[in-house]
């Protein structure tokens, strides 16, 4: 845990107005994180980028533990999760878009055309993609 928080970035005065608009970016990798705080500080932007941080890394180890297969057939994964583990927040949106797609083909592997049911008990998905179920064919 310390090797993250060693590469939290720092922020100068001079760039402060940025805050918002990188606190929105992190807010769509995690939807847990408060949608309006009150005001966007420095510190609430390191916890944030260090929460998606450690999240992503459990899941990459999960994923790359339990599903090998899927995580090496696409050298685009790998290539994104063995990037720098400095926190910026393009490296946290690859991997964001890597762990979706992911699991999109995860649970794409357990749709079938011919029951209209979707088991994935202990399937060892680590996220819904929203993306999957707004795809063309499995709207209604």
């Amino acid at each position: 845990m310390s090797d993250l928080t060693n590469n939290i970035p720092e922020f100068s005065n001079s760039n402060s107005q940025l805050l918002p608009s990188l606190y929105s970016r992190l807010c769509a990798m995690d939807k847990t994180l408060p949608a309006n705080p009150q005001e966007v500080r420095e510190g609430f932007i390191k916890e944030a980028f260090l929460k998606i941080q450690t999240r992503q890394q459990e899941e990459i180890n999960y994923l790359s533990d339990n599903h090998p297969e899927v995580v090496a057939a696409n050298s685009k994964y790998s290539e994104v999760f063995k990037q720098n583990t400095s926190m910026q927040v393009a490296s946290l949106e690859a991997k964001d878009a890597a762990l979706n797609a992911i699991n999109c083909e995860l649970i794409t592997q357990k749709i079938s055309k011919y029951s209209n049911l979707l088991n994935l008990e202990g399937y060892g998905i680590t996220r819904l993609p929203v993306t999957l179920f707004q795809a063309e064919g499995y709207v209604d």
